[in-house]
């Protein structure tokens, strides 16, 4: 008889660079027939953190009668949490999503 188990935390920085602050950047408009160039702002979000996962695995394994005779049974859980997801803002902030940790 064999008993296994295994526990572990994993995360995911995939929000890119410095996404959790507002930029500026440069772009270009036109105004009076004219291009102009003027600078936009992006928008922050200070509560923007990496998505979580917890795993747990645990197992027994089983040999009867000289190996002729086995079983197996294995438990498997994963629960993430502050997952990373774009989340519809109104439109008159001058943005339509923003990144969250809404999972």
């Amino acid at each position: 008889m064999k008993l296994r188990f295994s526990y572990g935390k994993s995360g995911n920085n995939n929000i890119g660079n410095y996404a959790h602050l507002a930029s500026v950047s440069a772009d270009s408009y036109i105004f009076s027939d004219t291009q102009v160039t003027g600078s936009n702002v992006g928008i922050s979000n200070p509560y923007l953190t990496w998505e979580e996962s917890d795993q747990i695995d645990a197992g027994v394994d089983v040999s009867l009668f000289k190996n002729r005779l086995s079983f197996v049974l294995d438990y498997y859980y994963r629960r993430s949490k502050n997952m990373l997801l774009k989340d519809v803002i109104p439109a008159i902030t001058g943005f339509t999503s923003q990144m969250v940790n809404k999972g």
